[in-house]
């Protein structure tokens, strides 16, 4: 019988992320064989934990990074639809449901909408990652159009979603090469949107599907591992997209990519 382990694969990277198993996927209910864990050399109980929910785990013995973790689940999968979790969010059935009738509908890659734990909306959807952009969204965080959230039953383009909950057919992500290995952490998620794009397949976010999120990024905290992975994935981000040095205005004159990402529009949509 054709289910949804033969529509979906969730894929999970984690790294000493027991707490957060703990904390999200209890309630999931997806099926067996759904939810793939890729575990990154934790030296917590991590694989017992995902184990225990119902995931098969494939163990690294080091840390590989979030792109290859991702990469490795996504090469073993054979399902229609591949979907990139992390352990800090959850996905149902339903939810996996809303997002395969978004993508019949609208292909490409989509996001569901995230939400914190008070029900606000997370803008977990993006404008176009230029230097500039990426600098005033850093000292003025609501400032510009920058940061971008899915009013509930629409469907928001977007030039790339964060990584912490995103979507697409398998095909597709098969056609885009994956997630760039060579991003360890960081930079990897608004490189496959504006890959995606190149590529002829826009990037949205499905307001109708909301899905929690805590949200927790260790470069908003002193960390000096968190910040040298910032600063490393930043310069190859910009010497892999070097447009992305110029001001958003230099983009509507020479960016193709611009242009399709503008002008895609929004829509109301009500699926299912």
């Amino acid at each position: 019988m054709y289910g949804l382990q033969d529509s979906w694969t969730v894929i999970t990277v984690t790294y000493n992320s027991s707490q957060q198993l703990r904390a999200h996927w209890p309630d999931s209910d997806l099926p067996p064989g759904c939810w793939v864990v890729v575990d990154n050399g934790s030296q917590d109980d991590s694989i017992e934990i995902a184990v225990g929910l119902g995931a098969r785990v494939v163990s690294n013995d080091v840390n590989l990074g979030f792109s290859r973790g991702n990469n490795l689940a996504l090469a073993e999968s054979s399902s229609e639809f591949v979907a990139f979790v992390n352990p800090d969010a959850a996905v149902s059935v339903n939810d996996l449901n809303s997002l395969a009738a978004h993508l019949r509908r609208y292909p490409g890659l989509c996001a569901p909408q995230l939400v914190g734990s008070d029900g606000s909306l997370q803008p977990n959807g993006r404008g176009l990652p230029t230097f500039w952009s990426k600098m005033t969204h850093r000292v003025f965080p609501g400032f510009g159009s920058y940061r971008m959230f899915a009013m509930r039953n629409a469907m928001l383009p977007v030039s790339w979603a964060m990584g912490a909950a995103v979507a697409g057919r398998r095909s597709d992500l098969e056609s885009l090469g994956g997630w760039d290995d060579e991003f360890f952490i960081y930079y990897e998620d608004a490189d496959l949107g504006l890959r995606a794009w190149d590529h002829g397949l826009p990037v949205s976010l499905c307001g109708r599907t909301r899905v929690h999120h805590e949200w927790d990024r260790a470069t908003a905290q002193l960390s000096l591992w968190a910040w040298r992975h910032e600063l490393r994935s930043a310069l190859m981000f910009l010497r892999k997209h070097p447009t992305m040095i110029l001001p958003l205005w230099a983009h509507r004159l020479i960016s193709s990519r611009y242009l399709l990402y503008t002008r895609a529009t929004s829509e109301f949509c009500d699926h299912g």
